[in-house]
């Protein structure tokens, strides 16, 4: 067998016996408890009886407690409660103490349990045969004797058990007009009245007598003891709560002595080992007979103490290696991927070339732009306008090529060339002169008109309203002004734009398109009126 601790002998006044490698129970000799028998077990206080008149003696720890009956009182139930204390008899009445009880001593005028009732009458004893009860200061009632009757109880009844004067128990006539009681269980007296103590002469031994309603009683155990007569020893360790161990008995009390991994008065508690021994990066779990260690994330040891490297086995084919909490990071060389830089990449792939083609050579991309672009990714729009001088002129790139926005009067590649407008002008007798953005005509003397091809002889236009050159409009009047000329169409220039006509018997002008007025002298046209002074005709 295998001794294990026993070998060491931890029981002092007991028997070893090994409850696996680790553990072991002393089964104790008599007179000594505690875990290792080395306690000299104490004596039951209730043994010696200290509690009087019937009292209930309990253990409680190295003392005892009395739970006394009724009417006593005291550490050891010896003291007899005084009944007289309150004072029951009524009209200062003597009273006589008695055990849970008290007597009344009545003055001849008074009677009752209290001496409550005034005797009246009755001081005469005017039943003969009975007991008189006073109604009133001059009246009286009389309870007649069992076999008398009568308002005096003067007067023998033929049968004596007519009136049922057996409290608890059966009536049987006897002779002289006489009766018998026969009382049933637990009664006595003379009509079975009295109740008979079934405690009388009772010895619960450890324990205390209780009656019952029909005679009989019971015997109340203190604790750690059973039977009939509460003389029989209790092994406490048959209502032990030990939960996770065994019940050691050590007299009047019990401990537990629990098993691996348990602790507790009751060995209901798990032991957690967890206390003092630190994750230092994980969490700790409590078994039976330990604990372990669940790591955190990147973590390893028995503590959790040691950071995992993840980069010990190269795990990164082509490319750097750097250990996180949760794994290796690779970082891979040029013209590798995946996640263990294992994968051999096509640059173009991710269509780099904005504008552009890719072409791929040693891990490496080149990018040929389209026309128009330029830069490493072709992302670059090509500025045309880079070192052109287009003058007092705006430089505008296009993709292809570059065009100078020149200002009114200026052309050439750089606007350094001012337009020669003269070149198409039509002035028929005049000189052509340039202007920022036309030509204007300087006629010669005898001719006006915007291109001098109108004869001086003939009426002049001017404006019909005051204008101002440069201003803008969509139309304009003119009033040609007139010599006097007849009112009829026989003159020729009656009507400046228009036919002439009579319309009851007056002269009448039919104006072309664009004139008005009575002579057809008013012409509104849309035009600028910058030109207005080169219309002007003097």
């Amino acid at each position: 067998m295998f001794v294990g601790l026993c070998s060491e002998h931890t029981c002092g006044h007991g028997t070893c016996t090994p409850l696996g490698i680790q553990n072991y129970t002393c089964s104790c000799e008599k007179g000594f408890t505690g875990r290792h028998c080395d306690v000299k077990q104490k004596k039951n206080p209730c043994e010696e009886r200290p509690c009087l008149n019937g009292g209930k003696c309990e253990t409680n720890g190295t003392n005892f407690e009395c739970t006394c009956k009724v009417g006593y009182t005291g550490i050891h139930c010896e003291t007899d409660i005084d009944d007289c204390a309150s004072m029951p008899c009524k009209f200062r009445s003597p009273c006589i103490d008695k055990t849970n009880d008290y007597e009344c001593v009545c003055p001849s005028i008074l009677s009752g349990k209290q001496c409550e009732r005034f005797i009246g009458r009755c001081f005469e004893n005017p039943c003969q045969n009975g007991n008189c009860e006073p109604r009133g200061a001059d009246d009286f009632a009389c309870t007649c004797n069992i076999g008398y009757t009568g308002k005096l109880c003067d007067q023998k009844v033929s049968d004596p058990c007519q009136s049922r004067p057996c409290v608890h128990g059966s009536c049987v006539v006897s002779s002289n007009y006489s009766f018998t009681c026969v009382c049933h269980r637990g009664y006595t007296g003379h009509v079975c009245n009295a109740s008979i103590d079934p405690c009388a002469g009772i010895d619960c031994n450890n324990g205390l007598c209780q009656p019952k309603g029909n005679g009989t009683y019971d015997c109340i155990c203190s604790e750690g003891f059973r039977g009939l007569l509460c003389n029989e020893p209790l092994d406490i360790c048959e209502f032990s709560k030990c939960v996770n161990g065994s019940c050691v008995n050590t007299g009047n009390e019990y401990y537990c002595s629990c098993s691996v991994g348990f602790t507790g008065q009751f060995c209901d508690t798990p032991v957690d080992h967890c206390v003092g021994n630190a994750c230092v990066q994980g969490e700790c779990i409590s078994g039976v007979s330990g604990y372990i260690c669940n790591c955190l994330a990147g973590y390893t040891g028995q503590h959790c103490e040691s950071r995992i490297d993840y980069c010990t086995i190269n795990p990164c084919l082509y490319g750097n290696c750097s250990s996180s909490l949760y794994g290796p990071l690779c970082t891979c060389y040029s013209g590798y991927g995946g996640q263990n830089c294992t994968e051999v990449l096509n640059p173009c792939q991710s269509n780099p070339c904005m504008h552009g083609k890719c072409r791929s050579e040693n891990f490496t991309f080149e990018c040929v732009c389209e026309k128009g672009y330029e830069g490493q990714m072709c992302d670059v729009p090509v500025d045309h306008c880079k070192g052109v001088t287009c003058g007092i002129g705006t430089c505008t790139s296009t993709l292809d090529a570059h065009a100078c926005h020149c200002p009114d009067g200026r052309t050439g590649p750089s606007c350094n060339e001012q337009i020669d407008y003269c070149i198409e002008a039509r002035c028929v007798n005049g000189l052509c002169q340039n202007l920022v953005n036309g030509y204007s005509c300087i006629c010669a003397e005898g001719f006006l008109g915007i291109y001098c091809d109108v004869d001086a002889s003939l009426p002049t236009i001017t404006p019909a309203i005051g204008m101002q050159e440069n201003s803008t409009t969509t139309s304009a009047t003119f009033q040609i002004e007139t010599t006097t000329i007849q009112n009829t169409c026989d003159d020729a220039s009656y009507c400046f734009f228009g036919d002439c006509g009579y319309f009851n018997g007056a002269a009448v002008c039919f104006c072309y398109e664009g004139f008005t007025g009575e002579r057809c002298n008013v012409i509104t046209t849309p035009c600028k009126l910058e030109s207005l002074p080169h219309v002007l005709i003097s």
